[in-house]
């Protein structure tokens, strides 16, 4: 959970606990010993409910326990208690929506003075701004004002991001024909207020991940590795409960998720197969992940240290290749850019006329999105 520090928030200290706070909710850390003693939590918030993994309880606002189908997370009074790995307990309960909302909107502020402070120190930087235009490693890349943006023929007749109409970037294509990506560049709060986009558009087309797999024993299927895939440390199985006991890829049926009114959708093991979140990443032996309703399962294990050079070598070809396809790439585009007749046209910005100025970049929030 993301937790901050509100003003007006402070309570009293209690003996052997630590109070912080979220938008939704107070949070008490400590030993179960010292939140028994605080009155926080009774013997009955420790014991198990059916649905629920150990050492995870939930309550309505009323105090009855909380039917694992219901998700009551802003409702004021709602309660959670979870026993954490290292033995502590962590209790969670829900404040009243006028305080979700007065904390939403310090933090809100908070961050909004931020944006003025940024836009503020930068604000000669991006006065007499110039459409920039390059060609980098694996695209091509513009940064300019609305207005010259289309002035190039991107974007040209359509909404850009954060404007009405448009959620999210915006995809066009340029007047020779490739994809290009508009979008805010919200990393850089005075070149937001100054109306700046960035555009992009790839050498190459990104094919994304398809996953293939192959029958490795009855009911259970592996996927192929390619030098596209994810990563190069793990083999993945997928099949039902009984195909996975029955190929003998786990040993047991207990350390499967979601049995037993356990509701955890992921368990993770040592190579033991000992159940142990923490465990350093060097310790790790499988992962099991529960797959939809239909009871499938997904099998995660570690290759063995040959096959994940084996794989990196394979992985560095395929970038090295792509880098030499891109270099051609890059050339030829250029090529094509000098041959167009797209006008560059470079125009300077008034900073009091540009559509977000210093001041006006505001963080919009909603009292019903209190999280």
């Amino acid at each position: 959970m993301a937790l901050s520090i509100v003003a007006g928030t402070a309570a009293p200290a209690l003996p052997g606990i630590e109070k912080t706070t979220s938008i939704r909710c107070d949070v008490f850390s400590g030993s179960k010993e010292a939140l028994l003693v605080a009155g926080l939590i009774t013997s009955e918030h420790l014991r198990a409910q059916p649905g629920r993994r150990i050492g995870s309880t939930m309550f309505l606002p009323s105090g009855e326990v909380c039917p694992p189908t219901r998700k009551p997370l802003r409702e004021p009074g709602y309660m959670a208690v979870f026993c954490l790995s290292d033995g502590s307990y962590r209790v969670e309960v829900t404040v009243s929506e006028e305080e979700q909302l007065r904390r939403r909107k310090a933090v809100a502020d908070a961050k909004q003075e931020l944006v003025n402070r940024e836009v503020e120190k930068s604000r000669g930087k991006y006065t007499d701004w110039r459409l920039l235009h390059a060609f980098v490693a694996d695209m091509e890349i513009w940064e300019g004002t609305k207005a010259q943006l289309q002035a190039v023929g991107i974007g040209v007749g359509l909404n850009f991001p954060g404007e009405a109409g448009r959620r999210g970037d915006l995809y066009c294509k340029c007047p020779l024909g490739f994809d290009v990506r508009v979008y805010s560049p919200s990393y850089d709060y005075a070149k937001l207020a100054a109306g700046i986009f960035v555009a992009q558009s790839r050498y190459l087309h990104d094919r994304g991940r398809e996953r293939s797999y192959v029958a490795h024993a009855e009911g259970v299927q592996r996927e192929v590795w390619t030098p596209e895939s994810w990563g190069i440390g793990s083999y993945y199985y997928r099949g039902s409960m009984l195909a996975l006991l029955a190929a003998g890829l786990v040993p047991r049926a207990e350390l499967f998720p979601g049995l037993n009114g356990n509701t955890s959708a992921q368990f993770t093991f040592q190579k033991d197969w000992s159940r142990r979140s923490t465990s350093p990443r060097q310790d790790w032996g499988a992962t099991i992940r529960r797959l939809g309703k239909k009871g499938l399962y997904e099998l995660e294990v570690p290759v063995p240290a040959e096959e994940k050079e084996r794989r990196r070598l394979l992985v560095d070809a395929r970038e090295q290749g792509e880098k030499i396809r891109n270099a051609v790439l890059a050339s030829e585009r250029r090529a094509l850019r000098e041959q167009s007749n797209v006008a560059q046209v470079r125009t300077t910005p008034n900073w009091s006329a540009a559509p977000r100025r210093a001041g006006h970049l505001r963080l919009v929030y909603s009292s019903t999105e209190c999280r």
